[in-house]
């Protein structure tokens, strides 16, 4: 017979299922912007330091991770979600956002955004506008990119405000796609879902994922 293998989209039938779990996903990308908040603001009373999400909804598995993201005020008492953005999956939107943003709510300290993208916009207007206080200041998502990782290390120095990334996937999905395949060819026992490594990175482990060019 016939064996499937499916990655990302869950399709509800196959033998194998290549995935990443995008809710512990955006949890993590949570987790990194608690321990900037925890550390940048050690004095801080409870729900005093302002939250901005910027999520994307579009497919299940996008809403997992936006799920994920929310879990800020349970791991850092100190963060207060005042707004939510849906919809945001792009540097032009998530430029457009934050400029909003810091109209309405200019005590925002940390966005989250659900992609790379999002944080390279949020990056982008906040080191060019003269409305933001650069060393007080981030943004993380879950995306990977040199660019991602070039922006991070550049973060050491405020010299950008992408402080923070999720990595996840394999560094060779062809690789592993074929390992499995083969061991389905081969009647070989293996994991009917594979989760995708994920590795959250910023100023403490960077230097082992950013090359200098």
């Amino acid at each position: 017979g016939v064996q499937v293998l499916v990655m990302n989209g869950d399709t509800g039938a196959y033998d194998c299922f290549m995935t990443s779990d995008r809710y512990e996903i955006g949890k993590s990308a949570a987790q990194l912007a608690a321990n900037w908040i925890e550390e940048t603001f050690p004095d801080a009373e409870d729900e005093s330091v302002e939250v901005a999400i910027f999520e994307s909804r579009t497919n299940p598995e996008e809403a997992n991770n936006s799920d994920g993201m929310h879990e800020i005020t349970n791991l850092c008492s100190k963060a207060k979600i005042v707004k939510v953005v849906d919809g945001i999956a792009t540097n032009q939107a998530a430029q457009e956002a934050v400029s909003t943003l810091l109209q309405t709510n200019p005590d925002v300290k940390v966005v989250l955004c659900f992609n790379g993208e999002g944080c390279l916009g949020v990056g982008e207007y906040a080191m060019t506008s003269g409305n933001v206080e650069k060393s007080k200041f981030a943004t993380f998502g879950a995306d990977w990119s040199d660019q991602i990782a070039e922006e991070i290390h550049k973060s050491l120095s405020d010299e950008s405000i992408y402080r923070g990334s999720v990595k996840f996937g394999s560094d060779n999905i062809p690789q592993n796609a074929y390992e499995i395949v083969m061991k389905m060819l081969r009647g070989e026992p293996y994991e009917k879902v594979q989760l995708d490594p994920i590795v959250a990175v910023d100023k403490t482990n960077i230097n082992q994922y950013y090359v200098t060019k």
